[in-house]
């Protein structure tokens, strides 16, 4: 820490602040962060895809009222995720969020949350009006390995265009190989790697490859 601070402060001298806390970060990320988040971009009115696979039972749709979430809803959240879980949804339908639920047999089997850019301010990038951002996805582990993740992505983009999204993003870790395929199956586009660091109370973004055009 201290020779991360020693190394701004010398670059600052020789370059600048701006310059200086990018390269900073960029040095930091190298060291500690190498990993970083695939981040993945979908344009309604260029989208194409097929939907994917899934089980005959399969269903998804948004839920625009907690009391669309039923008490067998409830329990299978809370054997996943504990009593936390189902706090959660009563938090981010608070903030202006839309969960979108796809079912098995009209059993509960996955979760995505679709958040507008207006409650999104800490995002790797800025976001515009008609932006928005798909976060904490979760498919119930029994229900793994059926095209849920994927379906309810393709359910959201289908309906992006009639909701006046412009822009949709979803992220996830370089090392996380079955939500890079669900995400790709669903029509998503990569746009590149980026890390994210906090130097000097600022949050930066760096871009390992590509970056959002």
């Amino acid at each position: 820490m201290f020779h991360s601070l020693w190394l701004l402060r010398r670059k600052v001298r020789e370059i600048g602040f701006h310059p200086a806390l990018a390269y900073t970060a960029k040095m930091i990320c190298r060291k500690f962060f190498r990993p970083g988040d695939v981040i993945f971009a979908l344009r309604p009115y260029e989208w194409e895809a097929s939907p994917p696979r899934c089980p005959p039972s399969f269903s998804v749709c948004p839920l625009n009222s907690l009391a669309h979430l039923s008490e067998g809803d409830r329990q299978i959240l809370r054997d996943y995720g504990g009593d936390k879980m189902v706090e959660s949804f009563t938090t981010q339908f608070a903030r202006g969020a839309t969960p979108w639920v796809g079912r098995i047999q009209e059993q509960l089997a996955g979760v995505c949350w679709l958040v507008p850019a207006s409650i999104s301010s800490d995002y790797f990038f800025p976001l515009l009006e008609g932006d928005a951002v798909i976060s904490s996805c979760f498919t119930i582990p029994r229900h793994r390995g059926k095209g849920v993740f994927s379906r309810i992505l393709y359910q959201i983009a289908k309906s992006s265009s009639k909701r006046g999204l412009r822009r949709i993003f979803i992220n996830c870790k370089t090392w996380n190989a079955p939500s890079m395929r669900g995400i790709l199956k669903a029509g998503f586009k990569e746009i590149g790697v980026a890390n994210r660091v906090r130097i000097a109370r600022r949050n930066i973004t760096i871009w390992q490859r590509g970056e959002l055009k």
